[in-house]
């Protein structure tokens, strides 16, 4: 699976066979959760149904862990007709690689919005 990820920039793998949607969104998930190692106490806490600690950086979001494994934003809006990305953004760390190639990614791919354009941009699933 490793060696399929690093095939992910050009699409093909080193046999000349192309990734597939599902093999593409597997890396996509396999590099989240390793970003949110970080997160790895509240995790363990959330699995057990235990409360968080209230020094936890996360006990304001209510996060919850989806069925792919991810923290995410918990929250009254549950209740809404939205989307599930918009109703529960992934939790990315403030200071990890992958944020930062995130926002670049959705910097390049929207032709360079501004800082709060990004943003809202990056909101609507992380």
């Amino acid at each position: 699976m490793l060696k399929k990820t690093k095939a992910i920039k050009s699409l093909t793998l080193a046999n000349g066979k192309m990734l597939s949607f599902e093999e593409i969104q597997a890396a996509h998930i396999l590099c989240l959760q390793e970003a949110q190692i970080c997160f790895m106490e509240d995790r363990k806490l959330l699995t057990e149904n235990k409360p968080l600690y209230s020094r936890s950086q996360l006990l304001k979001l209510s996060p919850i862990i989806c069925k792919d494994g991810l923290l995410r934003v918990g929250g009254r809006l549950d209740n809404s007709q939205l989307p599930a990305d918009v109703k529960h953004p992934i939790l990315l760390p403030k200071s990890n690689r992958i944020t930062r190639m995130i926002l670049e990614h959705e910097h390049t791919t929207n032709l360079h919005p501004g800082v709060s354009a990004l943003f809202v941009i990056a909101r609507q699933k992380y």
